[in-house]
């Protein structure tokens, strides 16, 4: 059966949303195809360190969370595009998988996270 996401962010762009009592979470770009051998999920996450974010597999939802600071101080911004906070993403993997075996690199602001499907079963 072939990975889906998650029904809460299928809209596009995505939607910045506020639990109640706290600040706006954004939702990164995010990517998520399939290979013969693995499902592999790409985030558009520029302007982080690797410990600006975490990344949790657990019964085949692969959920990424994190924040991005805004560095540029406060002015007086024409267009303001680009988004800052708390960010959240998750996909939900409908096939068997391996989840000991996952493979994650962020380079050139993509995370790109790689789950090898289990074939054992």
């Amino acid at each position: 059966m072939p990975a889906k996401r998650a029904k809460h962010f299928e809209e596009y762009p995505p939607q910045p949303t506020r639990a109640q009592g706290q600040s706006f979470v954004w939702s990164p770009p995010t990517d998520l195809f399939e290979t013969e051998l693995a499902y592999v999920v790409r985030i558009e996450i520029a302007g982080l360190r690797e410990g600006d974010f975490t990344v949790n597999l657990d019964r085949g939802a692969l959920v990424v969370t994190g924040l991005r600071q805004d560095s540029s101080g406060r002015g007086s911004y024409h267009q303001l595009e680009v988004r800052y906070g708390r960010f959240y993403t998750q996909v939900v993997l409908d096939g068997e998988i391996n989840g000991s075996q996952t493979a994650a690199e962020y380079e050139d602001g993509f995370l790109t996270i790689t789950i090898p499907k289990n074939f054992d079963s």
